[in-house]
């Protein structure tokens, strides 16, 4: 009978809890008990003011102009991938040879495209001013509405165009967000002091943001409680691990650090952005200092925040782990890198053994095999004894949705009650009780 009392009291408290995981292109919201979360385009559309500033926050590729340049990078780049091709044996064993460019020209010539019957869809007519997650999907490109997406890289979208202060971004996400709980889970917004909400937060981090963030979530929408939590330890959770190396890939960087019973180790933490050179270059200060807030509020050394891509002026880390001008950090090395950083041989060792794989930009075939080929290769002697075990699919979840749904996992168990922050002592002791509750260095 107590047991049934116990069981009866986690699920009516997980019904109160709102688990929120905000990514660069998706939002995962929904209670702690859910199996799933709802999941929509991490995005709202504002129709223009007549004589208004036209802004759209793109979600898709940039077309990128075929220059000589490209042209030529291209080739070598082919010729990179022919290369490792040929250096790389078949699965039955035997070698492989190389495609000659003659042969697969006369195979293109020979090949015919597939015509696809052109879509009947129509572009839905909108008489709303606000439209929220994937229905602006629907909006006809002509109509006077601008796009933003509130997160860019995996960190607050602040930017110098309309919409683009810290401001009118939290703005941005309470509409998301409120949208979200009255819409797509029936919580009407006078409820909302009874529940309680988990803010999944990169492992990289800013202070000023976390300031805002957690006001929003009490002061401006009204939850009656909340705690941030890192995503990388969510996902140790979400995957039912005491430690891990975890990789996230998502829509627009990739993260990596090492995890140890709810720790993320700082100086572990690598991140790299989905960009091209020239455009990665650009990035450096603007990732490092994102905005006009001194540089103490970004909590990561300074190599950390760099992009894959780095300059090595105004780095102030050591020389041997910055990358220099015009290289890239590939995956493998980028989690060789990370574990490098452990501060004790036995984490270091914990770390090669086992290696998470989450978020949603790696789930194609065969990621898990080519990682532990490149790693178990560039493993430093003394550590090879150890099995790397690589989970890319961790309990058959979907690795996108593993971060989510540790939090809500953590967010129910009895040691996680001392971490919720209430309205009210927010208000009155502000941002020292996230230095004294944070399950993380603040």
């Amino acid at each position: 009978m107590p047991v049934f009392q116990e069981s009866c009291a986690e699920q009516i408290q997980a019904q109160t809890i709102i688990i929120i995981h905000p990514g660069s292109m998706y939002l995962r919201m929904g209670r702690a008990s859910d199996l799933n979360p709802c999941t929509l385009l991490n995005a709202v559309a504002r129709r223009r003011l007549s004589g208004g500033v036209e802004y759209k926050d793109g979600f898709l590729p940039f077309v990128v102009p075929r220059t000589k340049e490209l042209t030529q990078a291209m080739e070598e780049s082919r010729l990179q991938v022919s290369h490792t091709l040929q250096s790389c044996l078949q699965s039955d064993g035997r070698r492989r040879y190389a495609t000659p460019p003659q042969q697969i020209a006369a195979f293109n010539r020979r090949s015919n495209p597939e015509i696809q019957s052109p879509s009947k869809a129509e572009w839905i007519k909108m008489d709303k001013d606000i439209i929220v997650g994937d229905d602006i999907l629907s909006l006809n490109p002509e109509d006077n509405f601008n796009i933003h997406f509130p997160y860019k890289r995996g960190e607050l979208n602040i930017h110098s165009g309309p919409g683009g202060s810290l401001k009118a971004v939290m703005a941005d996400l309470k509409t998301i967000w409120e949208y979200v709980l009255t819409e797509k889970m029936d919580i009407p917004l006078r409820d909302l002091k009874h529940y309680r909400a988990v803010l999944v937060i990169p492992d990289i981090y800013n202070r000023h943001y976390l300031r805002e963030l957690t006001t929003l979530m009490l002061c401006e929408i009204g939850f009656g409680g909340c705690f941030l939590l890192q995503d990388h330890v969510a996902a140790t959770f979400g995957a039912g691990l005491g430690y891990a190396c975890v990789v996230d890939v998502g829509d627009q960087k990739t993260s990596v650090s090492c995890v140890e019973d709810g720790i993320s180790h700082r100086n572990t933490r690598r991140r790299g952005m989905k960009e091209n050179l020239e455009q990665a270059l650009e990035m450096q200060e603007e990732v490092v200092a994102p905005t006009a807030v001194g540089e103490e509020e970004v909590v990561v050394d300074a190599v950390d925040s760099a992009p894959i891509a780095l300059s090595n002026r105004d780095l102030d880390a050591p020389r041997d782990f910055v990358v220099g001008p015009q290289q890239l950090l590939g995956l493998d090395h980028a989690i060789l890198q990370s574990i490098d950083r452990c501060p004790t041989e036995d984490l270091k060792r914990k770390m090669y053994s086992c290696i998470l794989v989450v978020g949603s930009g790696m789930k194609f075939q065969g990621i898990g095999m080519w990682l532990h080929n490149r790693i178990s290769l560039q493993i430093p002697y003394m550590y090879r004894a150890e099995q790397l075990d690589i989970i890319t699919q961790p309990k058959e979840m979907d690795p996108g949705m593993t971060a989510w749904k540790g939090a809500a996992i953590l967010s129910c168990l009895e040691s996680a009650q001392e971490l919720w922050i209430g309205r009210q002592e927010w208000e009155r002791i502000g941002v020292r009780i996230l230095r004294e509750r944070a399950p993380f260095m603040w």
